[in-house]
This record gives C-alpha cells, structure tokens and sequence, in this order.
C-alpha cells in the first residue's frame, strides 16, 4: 500500500524547503543521484526514520551571472 502525504502535508514541506521528510520532518534523510531531464531536476529520497520514500522535483526559478 502505497503511503499518501495530505494537501497540508505537501504544501508545508513546499513551503519549509529541502531537508526534512514531508512525514514526519524527520532530517535523516538519504538522496539518490539527481535526474536532468528538458524541464526537470528530480531526486529521489527516503527518511530513515518513518521509512517514508519520495520523490523533489526542481524547476528552473531564477538566472544570475557569477562573472
């Protein structure tokens, strides 16, 4: 049986950001490598604490120049 988060759930995780499961905010969390596609940056992660697996997806949000 697959594990849902809520509206709730998804909508803080949004909003807090990276680094803690959506679940139970646990920070012991593991990453896989990230995926490139044309639009999308995906990684894969799972809490060691709850078990709970999940998956980011990035979108492009902003460009700045560094030279």
């Amino acid at each position: 049986m697959k594990k849902n988060l809520t509206e709730k759930q998804k909508k803080e995780y949004l909003k807090s950001g990276y680094g803690k499961c959506p679940k139970c905010k646990s920070s012991d969390i593991e990453g896989s490598s990230f995926d490139v596609d044309d639009k999308y940056v995906t990684q894969d992660l799972t809490c060691n604490e709850c078990g709970f697996s999940y998956r980011d997806v990035y979108t492009l949000s902003n460009v700045e120049v560094i030279a």
